[in-house]
């Protein structure tokens, strides 16, 4: 308001001056004319402590805004580098996560290798092999028997030709897409067939059943041994230190998570302090400038008035 009404001031003031005929020699030089110069000087002198009291307290102003934001901008910085200090942080962390699971895994591993190749386990892993052989060759046996039973060798026949007519099916051009499916659905049954034969054939032999019997005790004893080895495992020193290595990493991650969620809200928070301040320096800045430059513009014509008095003065 005050930048202004100067301004109104000193244009009139201007106009005044040049447009009032005080530049004629012949009227600078009469009393009256000495005495208008006088009082325009005062005008000018006026209006020019005016405005340097205007610049005083917008200086001021300025300045203690420009501390204000100085400082904030400071608590910016400070906790940026601190959301970065922190992100840095968390990157390390997940690398020594890695490190720590791998080596978890590996230690685990090795525990357990040793555990499983060594008595009790490879005796029971022996008995579970032994029992799988003799399993194994018992159904070839019982197989062996089957196949030379004439219904055998007619199922097994009637499957082979399924499976050819199929076969021919398929390589005919022109075939019904609802009779390749027709045929395609015998050999399946034609198939199953045999094998129902064989799995009842099998079942149904006292021999073959305590040697399954016989399997199953063995894998039971087996997997229960490598069970006990996992148990083990859990209470192993070189398990227990591997396991709270990587529970402190886990720890960390987490508690740099909650440190880089609460560097966030220092960011935001000191960002939205500095905004208005950095929104109310500029236009302070720019009211500094527009008085500099009425003041200087003042200056001008005073200079301008101070020639013409002193020219006046001296006739």
């Amino acid at each position: 308001m005050q930048a202004s009404r100067i301004s109104v001031v000193v244009l009139v003031l201007t106009s005044w001056f040049w447009g009032s005929g005080l530049a004629t020699p012949g009227y600078a030089a009469s009393q009256g004319a000495v005495k208008k110069l006088t009082e325009q000087m005062d005008k000018l002198k006026a209006n020019i402590a005016e405005v340097d009291k205007q610049l005083t307290d917008l200086k001021s102003q300025l300045t203690k805004a420009q501390d204000e934001l100085s400082k904030v901008t400071k608590d910016v910085d400070s906790a940026q580098a601190a959301v970065t200090a922190v992100g840095k942080s968390a990157e390390d962390n997940q690398a020594k996560l890695r490190q720590a699971k791998e080596d978890l895994v590996k230690g685990d591993q090795k525990i357990l290798e040793k555990l499983n190749t060594t008595d009790p386990t490879v005796s029971l892993k022996q008995k579970l092999d032994e029992a799988q052989s003799k399993a194994d060759a018992r159904r070839a046996k019982v197989l062996e028997i089957l196949k030379a039973q004439p219904g055998y060798l007619d199922l097994v026949a009637q499957a082979t030709q399924a499976r050819e007519k199929l076969a021919t099916l398929r390589a005919t051009a022109g075939v019904p897409h609802q009779d390749v499916a027709d045929a395609n659905q015998a050999a399946m049954n034609a198939d199953l067939a045999v094998t129902k034969l064989e799995q009842a054939g099998v079942e149904a032999d006292p021999e073959m059943a305590q040697a399954l019997k016989a399997l199953d005790e063995a894998k039971a004893a087996y997997d229960a041994q490598v069970e006990a080895n996992r148990q083990k495992l859990t209470s192993d020193p070189d398990h227990v230190a591997a396991q709270k290595a990587l529970d402190a990493v886990e720890e960390a991650i987490k508690s740099a998570g909650a440190n880089l969620a609460e560097a966030n809200k220092k960011v935001t928070a000191a960002n939205a302090k500095a905004s208005p301040l950095r929104q109310q320096v500029a236009p302070i800045q720019a009211q500094v400038q527009r008085l500099q430059s009425i003041k200087e513009d003042l200056t001008r014509q005073l200079d301008e008035l101070k020639k013409k008095y002193e020219a006046a003065t001296k006739k």
